[in-house]
């Protein structure tokens, strides 16, 4: 009651905005930015041609609102501009992978294709930590510090039985191919940050069923090579071996601990749990060789 209450007032809102000051496209930010609920019927609704969710929204994004606000003052010609690059934080080179990788004895492969050796692991329902590049700003994991299965049948009641320990009601986000997206859901922009719910294709139903609610809505993220270059060329090897353009894509930690930061939080947290294969900018370590 309280969702639809809030939704029905926004919508509101926005209407008499939209009339007001004529703007075609639309900005969201704030704690309320993080429903996804909220921000597809925002999309579904056409009162704006698009919007976008500052990523970062809530209390941790007041440190941007300060520099806007700062460089208005002194600038005086702030104006928007699009940024879909929310990749702000930690990063860590091959080197200093490796480092780690032998502080913590761990046999390793530094591989040659990366992104074709971890689709054939996917491929084989295997469970995957991936931790590649810079960390996500905001609380979406979107495949940089991510755990990676296939979006098929029974993948997602294994994941979390082995890993995730979510309540059963939770469900799990697809990444898909941004040129898919329209055969795949029921959205007319797209979604980088994983902000937005929308509902699943019928058709589409039965090849990803592991990230459909129950409602028939998915919290989808659409990656395009100019977003996540290393992301995507994953998911191109996966379309490649399964002919399915989409993975089921959660953030690498467990319930009640945070996303992993670094090369270490990563080990332990693969060493800790039931994921099968971590892999770490080039670096692929399987625990069947720790075991």
């Amino acid at each position: 009651a309280a969702q639809r209450q809030l939704e029905r007032i926004i919508l509101k809102q926005l209407k008499i905005a939209r009339k007001k000051y004529g703007f075609n496209k639309l900005c969201i930010s704030g704690g309320v930015g993080l429903n996804c609920s909220l921000n597809g019927k925002i999309e579904q609704s056409k009162i704006f041609d698009e919007i976008f969710v500052q990523p970062a929204s809530g209390d941790n994004g007041t440190a941007i609102g300060a520099c806007y606000l700062t460089y208005k003052k002194y600038k005086k010609d702030l104006k928007p501009k699009k940024n879909h690059n929310f990749y702000l934080g930690s990063s860590f080179t091959n080197n200093q992978i490796e480092i780690e990788l032998n502080n913590q004895g761990l046999s390793y492969t530094k591989s040659t294709n990366v992104y074709y050796d971890t689709a054939k692991h996917i491929a084989d329902k295997k469970i995957i930590g991936w931790f590649q590049g810079s960390a996500e700003a905001g609380p979406r994991a979107l495949g940089n510090r991510s755990i990676l299965v296939t979006p098929v049948e029974g993948m997602k009641d294994y994941l979390n039985k082995k890993v995730k320990f979510r309540e059963e009601f939770r469900p799990f986000a697809p990444a898909i191919l941004s040129e898919y997206t329209s055969e795949y859901f029921d959205i007319s922009q797209e979604s980088p940050h994983m902000l937005m719910a929308c509902q699943v294709k019928e058709e589409a139903k039965s090849k990803i069923p592991a990230v459909v609610h129950v409602d028939n809505s998915a919290r989808v993220q659409t990656v395009k090579e100019s977003n996540n270059f290393r992301f995507r060329k994953l998911l191109e090897s996966v379309n490649e071996l399964t002919q399915i353009p989409v993975l089921l894509n959660t953030s690498f930690n467990v319930k009640g601990q945070p996303i992993v930061n670094d090369p270490y939080d990563a080990i332990k947290c693969f060493l800790d749990t039931n994921i099968d294969v971590l892999v770490m900018g080039d670096y692929i370590i399987e625990k069947q060789w720790i075991y």
